[in-house]
């Protein structure tokens, strides 16, 4: 993440760089386009509901502001529908769920202290394009183009909803659906919620019926409202854990660019099942969970790339400890910052515990907002890079897997590719358990990373994870932990 210092004044005698110059000359002559999909030029109407801005969603307001042509804060669901498609049925569901959910209508003003207002309910217009007269190869090609446009067109965070919709019909039995929602009233979680509503509300308005969905018993809103933990024992805490924190230098393709983008790339591996089962024995034997042992891996894998045994590694909560949250859609989740810690070559047992410690401590002490860290710690600002971290470990647990994607009655939905990925980080590791053991995504930044040098990265990983299997008593510089052919004599 970008640092979160605001941009010098070309007014006050400090010399800028070309760098941030051009930052500067986009954020005063960008004008976002209207886009499909917005109810009012203008939004004239009053607010309902007005409410100050969360740490977080103070941060990415700032960078949104900063440069209001990125669209890397853009979250979008891209699926492939195959079949009789109701689509009126889905613009209700649409409907409905942004008349239910207060993130989903609402907007952010002001200047040097900004609000965010929760607009009325009203219709989401949702974009209908006809593709299916093109030759087929067109169609796809089109189809592709048209996503693309709309996923990284950048939300002008002054207009209600932050949200858009569009339908791309390639037959009578194809349709591609897009739909994209800004990160800074939404999170991963909040897809998850979306994906459940919608299945529900489009099988009832398919079959006539009303609603099913019970009244929510929180909205985001209230959740700004309550109180917060005291963050003053926390903040004690992270000063000492992370203090003296280096920079992780992971060996990269090409020389870091002066301004980091998002530019980036996945690459995906599956680890079989007797290798997940035998990380959760290992967790168990040591007492400590699945995410702890795979992150443990995680940091064996950096630390032999790097031969660094002091680094910090970023991870992600979904703050929605309440239970009454867990229906809402908005910006709840936060970040938590793991620090590395493979000094003395130790066994890999031994590093769990201290990892178990680590992780453990963090979660005692997550009410410290990211976005305070930041600044309390008086982190340097680097445009080339992401501050305290850069890369990121998530993982996903398997009751939660089944739940990750779309289904709607009477279709088949496949993902879309759209052809092109984001990445916020140099490189992210995400792990999702499911059935058939492990699926392993690795998401890089393509200015720095080459595919087969990810590609060589996700094998070494497997085969961290099944030498800790076979031996946890081994320790980390162990050649064990490089595949076959890469062993020394």
């Amino acid at each position: 993440m970008p640092a979160t210092s605001t941009p010098e004044d070309p007014g006050d005698g400090i010399s800028l760089s070309s760098v941030r110059r051009s930052l500067l000359a986009r954020r005063l002559t960008y004008r976002p386009p209207v886009a499909e999909g917005t109810r009012s030029p203008e939004d004239t109407a009053p607010p309902i509901d007005e409410v100050p801005l969360t740490a977080g969603q103070e941060r990415v307001w700032f960078l949104q502001r900063f440069d209001p042509a990125d669209a890397s804060f853009n979250i979008f669901v891209t699926e492939r529908l195959r079949g009789p498609l109701d689509a009126g049925a889905l613009g209700r569901a649409v409907d409905a769920i942004v008349a239910r959910h207060g993130a989903l209508r609402t907007r952010f003003r002001g200047d040097g202290r900004p609000v965010q207002q929760v607009m009325a309910p009203a219709p989401l217009a949702v974009e209908h394009l006809d593709l299916s007269a093109l030759p087929a190869a067109d169609r796809e090609r089109r189809a592709r183009e048209l996503v693309a446009e709309r996923t990284n067109r950048p939300f002008d965070l002054g207009r209600a909803p932050l949200l858009r919709v569009s339908l791309l019909r390639l037959s009578a039995l194809e349709h591609v659906l897009c739909l994209v929602v800004h990160h800074i009233v939404a999170d991963g979680w909040s897809l998850t919620v979306l994906y459940r509503e919608l299945a529900t509300l489009y099988e009832a308005f398919r079959e006539g019926g009303p609603s099913p969905l019970p009244e929510l018993p929180l909205q985001y809103a209230d959740h700004v409202r309550a109180p917060r933990d005291d963050e003053e024992a926390g903040l004690a805490y992270w000063k000492e854990r992370l203090a003296g924190l280096p920079t992780l230098d992971l060996p990269a393709d090409r020389p870091r660019p002066a301004v980091r983008s998002s530019r980036g790339d996945v690459h995906v591996l599956r680890v079989p099942l007797e290798v997940a089962e035998g990380v959760e024995r290992v967790a168990r034997a040591h007492r400590c969970t699945p995410f702890m042992t795979l992150l443990a891996a995680y940091e064996v894998l950096l630390s032999r790339h790097t031969g660094q045994a002091d680094f910090a590694v970023g991870s992600s909560i979904a703050g929605r400890a309440d239970p009454d949250l867990e229906p809402v859609i908005g910006f709840f989740s936060s970040t938590l910052v793991l620090r590395a810690d493979l000094g003395g070559d130790p066994p890999f047992a031994d590093l769990l515990r201290r990892v178990r410690k680590d992780a453990l401590g963090a979660f005692g002490h997550q009410a410290v907002p990211f976005e305070r860290l930041l600044t309390e710690l008086r982190v340097p600002r680097d445009l080339s890079r992401t501050p305290l971290f850069q890369t990121m470990f998530i993982q996903q647990n398997q009751a939660d897997a089944g739940h990750g994607r779309l289904a709607l009655a009477g279709l088949e939905v496949e993902p879309f590719d759209p052809g092109f990925r984001y990445s916020k980080m140099d490189l992210s590791l995400d792990v999702t358990r499911d059935a058939d053991g492990l699926f392993v995504a690795f998401t890089y930044n393509t200015d720095l990373f080459d595919a087969p040098t990810i590609a060589r990265l996700a094998r070494h990983y497997e085969t961290v994870l099944r030498s800790v299997v076979t031996d946890p008593a081994q320790r980390v510089s162990r050649p064990a932990f490089l595949p076959p052919d890469e062993r020394g004599a």
